[in-house]
């Protein structure tokens, strides 16, 4: 059983089904065989919480995880995470290259001061791995395909630093099935790249990775090869992309509870502004989960939530710590203070769905997850 309030808690919750996520991770597993694999857990693990996840992937035997910063490196050593660990992220100070070599931790390289920072801080006897990074399109991080030859000229008489991969990052990754695939056009482009430093190398293999959630589950469904091309899917894990292979059912679910159930005469409104004024008598339930809980005020006046398994209107402004909702037309009996509210996954035979709200909210997923997860007591359950 599980309570939704506690002493000094308002009562908004978040929900993790583990299994929901072991199942997904199991599938895209299998889906990337033999070729590089990272799902990437930034972010706090997409607001799922990155405690949740690492007990899994141990278990699924997982040789690698990505992260965006050196602090959720260090945490998921902290986890007792110990296999490799991916950081997308600019080496900016000397104690973060030491920390590379303290931690073991495998940095993704875009600039020639990285390589160098990481030069200063091993010893005479210490080696370090690293993956380089190129910009095919999304124009942000990455050594540009014009300076192939600098970076091939620096690795060729290095000892210490190894190149263990090359990326590069979609920026069209939903695109690849489409007649101008910019997907399609970014893997030509890498694909070569990958193939001067593979030669350069010689004897040691290297991984080639590129692939997102959603150019990963394409290449399957195509039947081409994800071992080739490598996968780091991140949104897929949590049950906010659209494939029949995958869970159907969101990770999170995000509960709250009516806290109070008023009776507002026709003409009146509610929230700052009157945005909503009743056109007949209505009960209104007020319901504590606000912006400063992850849900934006982009929302208002534009999404639902779940009672009693049927869908009613968030009406008026979202308030920073609530959202009232529209209980007029619920079946039965007028609702009660305390009865469960479901802002985020399934109540009965419906559900709200992470692409749901953020189509109202005119948005992606991604914004959702890592909103919600900032503030509430997450609650990890197992079924």
């Amino acid at each position: 059983m599980i309570s939704y309030m506690k002493p000094g808690h308002r009562g908004a919750s978040i929900e993790i089904r583990t299994s929901l996520l072991k199942h997904n991770l199991s599938v895209l597993k299998e889906i990337a065989g033999k070729g590089f694999f990272c799902p990437m857990v930034k972010a706090n693990a997409y607001g799922h919480g990155i405690e949740s996840l690492v007990p899994i992937a141990k278990e699924l035997q997982i040789d690698h995880l990505g992260v965006a910063t050196w602090d959720e490196a260090l945490e998921l050593r902290h986890l007792g995470f110990d296999r490799n660990i991916l950081v997308f992220s600019r080496l900016h100070f000397e104690s973060e290259a030491k920390w590379v070599v303290e931690h073991q931790l495998t940095p993704v390289v875009s600039r020639f001061e990285d390589l160098e920072l990481l030069k200063k801080a091993l010893g005479p006897q210490q080696k370090a791995g690293v993956h380089i990074k190129f910009d095919t399109g999304i124009h942000r991080m990455g050594f540009s395909l014009s300076e192939q030859d600098q970076v091939l000229a620096f690795f060729k008489d290095e000892t210490q630093l190894q190149v263990l991969g090359i990326l590069t990052h979609m920026s069209h990754g939903e695109d690849f099935s489409s007649p101008h695939s910019m997907t399609q056009k970014q893997m030509a482009l890498i694909d070569p790249v990958w193939q001067r430093f593979q030669d350069q190398q010689k004897d040691q293999p290297l991984w080639l990775h590129c692939l997102n959630s959603a150019a990963m589950m394409d290449v399957s469904k195509q039947g081409m090869s994800v071992e080739k091309w490598g996968a780091r899917p991140g949104i897929a894990l949590f049950g906010a992309l659209s494939d029949s292979r995958l869970s159907t059912h969101s990770v999170m679910r995000v509960v709250s509870q009516l806290d109070q159930v008023r009776k507002i005469p026709a003409g009146e409104g509610v929230s700052y502004g009157w945005t909503w004024v009743a056109k007949k008598d209505s009960v209104v339930g007020v319901v504590p989960m606000g912006y400063a809980d992850g849900y934006p005020r982009g929302l208002s006046n534009r999404s639902q939530v779940l009672i009693r398994g049927e869908r009613v209107p968030q009406i008026g402004n979202v308030c920073m710590d609530y959202i009232l909702v529209d209980l007029t037309d619920l079946s039965g009996e007028t609702p009660k203070v305390g009865e469960e509210v479901v802002l985020l996954g399934e109540q009965g035979e419906d559900q709200i769905t992470p692409r749901e709200l953020a189509g109202w909210n005119n948005t992606i997923s991604y914004e959702i997850l890592t909103g919600m997860g900032i503030k509430k007591n997450r609650l990890e359950v197992k079924a």
